[in-house]
């Protein structure tokens, strides 16, 4: 990552200077997805059922 100063902001921007490969060699490019999705507004013990849900789950 290079480092880049936004002239307008004056903020710091973090380019990506190479390709990144995921270890399975899989090279689409994909947006990043959560693991777990909660509804907007979901309090903090759903989110903690939902995650604890999650882990339990033989592939999480």
């Amino acid at each position: 990552m290079m480092p880049t100063r936004l002239p307008a902001t004056g903020f710091t921007a973090f380019i990506a200077t190479r390709d990144f490969l995921r270890p399975s060699g899989d090279r689409r490019v994909l947006p990043v997805l959560p693991d777990i999705v909660a509804a907007d507004g979901a309090t903090e013990a759903e989110i903690m059922r939902l995650a604890l849900a999650s882990m339990a789950k033989p592939d999480g």
